[in-house]
């Protein structure tokens, strides 16, 4: 169903591909996948980025993916190339180029949330460590009281 563009839906609709910043998240320049590896780490992290009506048709996701990754490609921001397996098919492997991204504006709010849930789980991890650090300390208070007292 069209809507109008004075709606409100479409002024708070955004204005990024998502699901190209992500595909450039999770692929790296040491390392390829193959658009099936793609999809499924897509729908694994981040499942609402994807359109509903595709998401839910395994050969229309790919498509889509597919036509992401080739604008990608032709900006040179992911390169891909043709490999034969070991089967002898020929599989397409994707990588991340390493070259600045379409939208850094959509990356960097998009990897500022990463950065500080990876931050505190630093943080909890390091408040377990000075609890049971502290649990330590009171034990050896204790045994010491025990001892010269």
């Amino acid at each position: 169903m069209p809507i109008n563009t004075d709606s409100d839906e479409w002024k708070n609709g955004h204005r990024f591909d998502w699901t190209a910043v992500h595909i450039r998240s999770i692929l790296s320049e040491d390392e390829a996948m193959t658009l099936d590896e793609i999809a499924d780490e897509l729908l694994e992290q981040k499942p609402d980025i994807i359109p509903k009506t595709v998401r839910e048709d395994g050969r229309a996701l790919k498509t889509y993916l597919y036509r992401v990754l080739e604008r990608q490609s032709r900006r040179d921001l992911v390169e891909d190339r043709a490999v034969t397996e070991s089967d002898g098919t020929v599989e397409i492997y994707y990588a991340n180029s390493g070259k600045p991204g379409v939208f850094p504006l959509a990356e960097i709010i998009d990897n500022f949330p990463r950065r500080f849930s990876k931050l505190e789980k630093e943080l909890e991890s390091t408040d377990d460590e000075v609890n049971e650090l502290e649990g330590r300390l009171t034990q050896l208070e204790y045994q010491f009281r025990e001892e010269h007292w």
